[in-house]
């Protein structure tokens, strides 16, 4: 059976385009909000127990049993309650926050860590929120609070390597849509599917049973692009790639005879990992342009 040396280039131009067309493009991303505590609290709001010193926050509790929180409210619109709207600055839809986060002393069975998504229940009033906390003795833990229900572990108290017990841990969170990913030292430990937290408000909490200190508060705002116009992009793609495809062949069977391109594709042997075959049957076009 006669081959068609017009598919070979498809092979490789695929490999090429598909790195520099936006056929696969899901979203894209830009950091927006950093706090290295430099000059302050930054966007952070102004706490009796949370102070800065040394280019770091730390955080003094207060010896109860219960736990601090400290919202950031900045950017250009924040909002003058804890509960943003979609309009201000400090409402987070899509997202990837980190912050480096360290425990000092007291309690290490007691955590501290991140708030997200943090709104007023439309129904019930009360505060809706997710946790992902760590304590000293190297355990993580997440949670959800929501409709004025007590606080739901979604993964209960778990020990972890990735926790260090002693030092720093840098901890982050990465949201799509409702799509939830959890890292501890740059290490993803959980992936979660977690319904009716579209956004809302973030920052850090600590429970009162420790002393603590946080750095480099870094959020990157995450924005999902429309499934019709993920659609549209790999439809634009395909359109570029089978125009370029269809140029180069036209060239193709300008430069060569067809008896010249079976030869060549004589030379054309897949076993030999493909690209390597390819890169011979196209030395071997070369060898005899007209």
């Amino acid at each position: 059976m006669k081959k068609d040396f017009h598919a070979y280039p498809l092979l490789f131009l695929l490999l090429i385009l598909s790195a520099v067309l936006p056929g696969t493009a899901v979203c894209r991303a830009e950091t927006n909000v950093f706090e290295n505590f430099s000059k302050g609290l930054g966007g952070f709001e102004d706490t009796y127990n949370f102070t800065v010193k040394d280019g770091c926050c730390y955080f003094k509790g207060d010896g109860s049993n219960s736990a601090s929180f400290i919202f950031w409210k900045g950017g250009t619109n924040p909002s003058a309650s804890d509960a943003p709207l979609p309009e201000h600055s400090n409402y987070f839809k899509d997202f990837n926050v980190s912050a480096t986060v360290s425990f000092e002393s007291g309690s290490s069975n007691v955590g501290y860590g991140f708030f997200l998504c943090f709104q007023k229940n439309a129904v019930s009033g009360t505060d809706d929120y997710i946790q992902f906390l760590i304590a000293g003795a190297g355990y993580y833990y997440i949670s959800k609070t929501q409709g004025g229900k007590p606080a739901e572990a979604l993964v209960p108290w778990k020990k972890s390597d990735f926790v260090q017990k002693a030092g720093e841990n840098r901890l982050s969170v990465i949201k799509a849509e409702n799509l939830f990913s959890f890292y501890l030292n740059e290490t993803k430990v959980e992936e979660l599917s977690i319904e009716g937290f579209a956004g809302g408000a973030m920052g850090l909490t600590m429970s009162n049973l420790i002393d603590s200190h946080f750095d480099n508060f870094a959020v990157a705002v995450t924005a999902l692009y429309t499934e019709a116009q993920k659609d549209k992009a790999v439809s634009d793609a395909q359109a570029a790639k089978d125009e370029i495809i269809a140029g180069l062949n036209a060239e193709i069977a300008g430069m060569y005879t067809q008896e010249q391109m079976d030869a060549a594709i004589g030379k054309y042997d897949p076993s030999r990992d493909g690209k390597v075959g390819l890169e011979e049957a196209i030395h071997a076009l070369r060898q005899c342009v007209k």
